[in-house]
């Protein structure tokens, strides 16, 4: 873990292990099955920076195999499973639940109270099936069966995010469609359902998203981390895309920030105000030459790479990156796990 000071705290950031892309031929094994379990795509394509990685094959082979084991999965849903007794040490006081179903490839989830009935309700991206599954919420921890909604335009989600995007107590939805490299917008009714979806082009597929005030204007906009498909003829590379709103719904068409020679393969985008300035910056984290690094919000829609949190090396592979005060200090810690069950 490394801790990322606010303006007025003093630096306490611990020095990263590695600078680059993991190299050990355990390291790259671990790698490149790490990356072949994260779905991107429903074609994907292999990764020669990444030892010939394709991601999600392993997600899509399991798929191909899974259709006699449909019944199977059916009649165990259906099956309450036994609630862990007080003082488990295995499951660390989570009750179990009576299995629900669930879509193909289930990419992302987000949580809310989608129909404004004060039960906490939740959503499920599923990228094979290139839909939104919402399952309503009784109250006591069980909930309704789903209702499926398909996207109508984009393809492929691999990441969700809610807020009130018009800032009237009704929360809406954003998708990160992979194989359409666009952002689908879905306002909320109130009710569980949403309206028409609206796209927004972006120039290398969306891999993660995350909305905040990025002006501190009151209004809303979404940061959005992209991955490296097509190398540009150029050496800037588009790596996060800033969609500002106008606190009604709408956006307005990209921000594309660029870093210069290295592609990016990021998995995670979270949001925070690192240096005090009270413009919300990025934690950028992902298993290539991105590593888990901070992006300095310039407050005009692009962001300027910073300090690296945690580079990637021989004994580290990056997955997930969060921004939070996890010690209680005021300063905002950023939090990095790897494909080595550390944190």
């Amino acid at each position: 873990m490394a801790l990322l000071p606010l303006g007025f705290c003093s630096a306490q950031v611990l020095q990263p292990r590695g600078s680059g892309i993991a190299q050990s031929q355990q390291g790259r094994l671990i790698r490149k099955q790490a990356i072949e379990g994260h779905f991107e795509s429903i074609a994907p394509r292999s990764l020669p920076q990444f030892d010939g990685a394709v991601p999600g094959s392993m997600l899509l082979a399991k798929h191909r195999q899974a259709a006699a084991k449909v019944q199977a999965r059916v009649r165990a849903s259906q099956v309450a499973r036994p609630q862990a007794q007080p003082g488990s040490a295995a499951l660390l006081g989570i009750l179990l639940r009576p299995a629900i179903p669930a879509g193909s490839v289930p990419t992302s989830v987000v949580t809310g109270d989608f129909n404004r009935d004060g039960k906490m309700d939740f959503i499920v991206a599923n990228g094979l099936t290139n839909d939104l599954w919402l399952y309503l919420g009784n109250g006591d921890g069980t909930f309704q069966l789903p209702q499926i909604s398909p996207l109508s335009k984009g393809l492929s989600p691999v990441a969700l995010a809610t807020a009130s995007l018009r800032n009237n107590g009704i929360l809406d939805l954003v998708v990160a469609e992979s194989d359409s490299s666009t952002i689908g917008v879905l306002l909320g009714n109130g009710d569980g359902t949403f309206g028409y979806e609206t796209e927004y082009a972006l120039p290398e597929p969306p891999a993660s998203l995350v909305i905040d005030d990025f002006y501190h204007n009151g209004k809303l906009s979404i940061a959005v981390a992209m991955d490296t498909i097509v190398m540009p003829s150029t050496n800037q590379i588009p790596y996060i895309a800033l969609l500002t709103g106008d606190g009604t719904g709408k956006f307005a068409t990209p921000v594309i920030s660029y870093v210069p020679l290295y592609y990016s393969s990021a998995w995670n985008i979270a949001s925070g105000d690192v240096n005090g300035d009270g413009l919300p910056d990025v934690l950028l984290t992902g298993p290539g030459w991105e590593n888990s690094t901070i992006f300095l919000n310039n407050g005009d829609g692009t962001f300027t790479p910073g300090q690296i949190v945690m580079g990637n090396g021989e004994f580290d592979s990056l997955l997930d990156g969060r921004l939070g005060d996890v010690n209680g200090d005021g300063c905002l810690d950023a939090v990095v796990a790897d494909e080595y069950t550390e944190v």
